[in-house]
C-alpha cells in the first residue's frame, strides 16, 4: 500500500507532478481570482512573512469569505488525498484551517489538528489534538510552500507518533524547501496543484490581469540578459526579478533546448525572449528550427552570416509573418584579430563587413557585432537591429570577450540593443546593479 502510494505520489498521471492537469490549473487560477484569494501587483512589492517581495501573494484562508469558494478548494484538496489513499487529514493553524471540516465531509475520514506548541493545563497537552495510530498515512494539506519552515514541526510530530506523513498544496512558490529538506533529512513528499510561475502565466498571458512589464520601460530598456548556461530551475528566479524592468531575455541551447515546444511561452511571461541558437547549419536544417518557435515567436534569433546567405534567409523565410528579427552574426566578440586572420584569413573589419553583406542580401532585420564594429555597420545599414555583446561597466571584468567597449560608447555607436552578461547575473543584486548602470551611467530614468 505504501509502496503504491509513492509511486502514486512521484509518477502521477499529469504533467510535471502536478494533481491538476493544465486547464485544471487555469481554472484554479481563475478560482483565487474570482474568490478573492489573490493579490498582484506589477512592481512587486507585495510583502512575505519572510521579508521578501513579490507580485504575487496567495492567500486561500480567504475563502472563509465565501461558502462556495470553500467548496471549491475543498473539492480539490479532497481529490488529491483521496487518490493518496490517506488515513486521516492534517491541518495546521495559520494555514488553511476553515477547510478542515469541508474537505473531511469529502472524505469520510477523521482529522487531526496539529499546533504550534503544546499547551500545558489544558486536556489535550499535545501538540496533536485527535487520535492517530502508528502505521497511519496522514495528510497534511496548506495552501502554498515557500521555503518550508512551516512544515518542519507538524512533519516530526507525526512522525514521532509512527505516522507517514504527505503534504498537499495548491501553489508551490518554489523558494527554496527541497534545499531545506534535503539539509534536514526530512522526507516529506509533496504534491503541488500548480506552481507560481504557471499562476503568474495565466494571469498575464491568459487573463491580462497582470502585465509583463511597463509598456515604457520595455522601450527604455536596452539591454539583454544573458541566462546562458542556466537551466530552468537556476533562470526562473532571475527572471522572476527582472520581469519589472523591460528587458529581453536571451536564450542558449542549454535553457531552450530544454522543452522547445513551451519554453519561449513560459519565457515571454517574464520579458521578450531572442533565441541565441547561433544557427550554422544547411538551409533546412534552420528552417525546421526556426519553425518549432512560430507558435510563440521571439523577438528575436540569430544566424551565423557564415553558414551563408541561403541559411540565413532560411530562418528569415521562417518567421514570415511573424514580428520575429532574424539577426546575422558577423565575427564573435571572444575572436580576437589573431584568431580572425587565422580563421577568415582577413582582418577583423573586413570580415565583419563581409559577413554584414551576406547577411543584409539574405534579408536579415540587423546584426550581432562588437562595440569597436557598429559605428560603421549601423551607418551602412540604418533602421536595423545592432546587438552588442560584450559591453561592460567602466573596471567591470572582462570574462571572455575579447572585443570590450563601455556600455555608454556602444549606444552613442549605434548600439540598439546591448547584451548583459555575468555583470549583471553573478551580481550580489543584479536588479541594483541593472539600475546603478541605468542611471549612473546611462542616464535613463526609470
Amino acid at each position: 500500500m505504501q509502496k503504491n502510494i509513492r509511486n502514486t505520489l512521484f509518477n502521477p498521471e499529469f504533467p510535471a507532478g502536478f494533481f491538476l492537469d493544465p486547464s485544471e490549473q487555469e481554472q484554479l487560477v481563475a478560482g483565487l481570482v474570482y474568490y478573492d484569494m489573490i493579490k498582484m501587483d506589477n512592481s512587486r512589492r507585495l510583502p512575505l512573512a519572510n521579508g521578501g517581495l513579490t507580485d504575487i501573494y496567495i492567500n486561500i484562508r480567504e475563502s472563509r469569505k465565501f461558502a462556495e469558494g470553500v467548496a471549491f478548494l475543498s473539492d480539490r484538496y479532497a481529490v488529491a488525498l483521496k487518490r493518496l489513499g490517506v488515513n486521516r487529514i492534517a491541518d495546521v493553524p495559520l494555514a488553511v484551517s476553515n477547510l478542515s471540516g469541508s474537505i473531511q465531509e469529502r472524505l469520510g475520514i477523521p482529522a487531526i489538528t496539529i499546533r504550534e506548541e503544546a499547551k500545558p493545563g489544558r486536556a489535550t497537552q499535545g501538540v496533536i489534538i485527535g487520535d492517530m495510530r502508528p502505521g497511519e498515512i496522514i495528510g497534511m494539506y496548506d495552501d502554498v510552500m515557500t521555503d518550508g519552515k512551516s512544515k518542519i514541526k507538524p512533519y516530526y510530530a507525526i512522525t514521532a507518533k509512527g505516522g507517514t506523513p504527505y503534504l498537499v498544496i495548491m501553489v508551490d512558490r518554489m523558494q527554496g524547501w527541497r534545499q531545506k529538506f534535503t539539509e534536514l533529512g526530512i522526507n516529506l513528499p509533496t504534491w503541488a496543484g500548480t506552481d507560481l510561475h504557471t499562476v503568474r502565466r495565466h494571469l498575464i498571458n491568459t487573463f491580462g490581469l497582470m502585465q509583463r512589464c511597463e509598456p515604457e520601460m520595455e522601450e527604455k530598456n536596452p539591454f539583454i540578459w544573458a541566462l546562458d548556461g542556466m537551466d530552468w530551475d537556476t533562470a526562473l528566479p532571475l527572471m522572476d526579478i527582472l520581469r519589472p524592468t523591460g528587458a529581453i531575455l536571451k536564450m542558449n541551447n542549454l535553457l531552450h533546448n530544454q522543452e522547445r515546444s513551451h519554453i519561449v511561452r513560459d519565457v515571454h511571461t517574464y520579458g521578450r525572449t531572442m533565441i541565441d541558437f547561433k544557427g550554422s547549419d544547411t538551409p533546412d536544417t534552420i528552417y525546421n528550427t526556426c519553425l518549432e518557435y512560430r507558435n510563440d515567436p521571439p523577438w528575436a534569433v540569430t544566424v551565423h552570416a557564415n553558414a551563408s546567405g541561403e541559411s540565413v534567409r532560411a530562418a528569415v523565410r521562417a518567421f514570415e509573418g511573424t514580428p520575429t528579427k532574424v539577426l546575422a552574426i558577423t565575427v564573435l566578440t571572444s575572436i580576437d584579430e589573431q584568431e580572425c586572420d587565422t580563421i577568415y584569413h582577413c582582418n577583423r573589419n573586413d570580415e565583419v563587413a563581409t559577413l554584414a553583406t551576406i547577411g543584409k542580401n539574405a534579408g536579415c532585420h540587423g546584426f550581432v557585432c562588437s562595440g569597436n564594429e557598429v559605428r560603421e555597420l549601423a551607418s551602412r545599414y540604418p533602421g536595423n537591429e545592432f546587438v552588442v555583446p560584450g559591453t561592460r561597466s567602466p573596471g567591470a571584468a572582462a570574462g571572455s570577450q575579447k572585443n570590450i567597449v563601455p556600455h555608454e560608447d556602444a549606444l552613442a555607436s549605434g548600439a540598439t540593443k546591448l547584451v548583459a552578461g555575468s555583470q549583471f547575473t553573478k551580481a550580489a543584486d543584479p536588479v541594483a546593479e541593472f539600475n546603478r548602470v541605468m542611471t549612473d551611467e546611462l542616464g535613463i530614468k526609470r
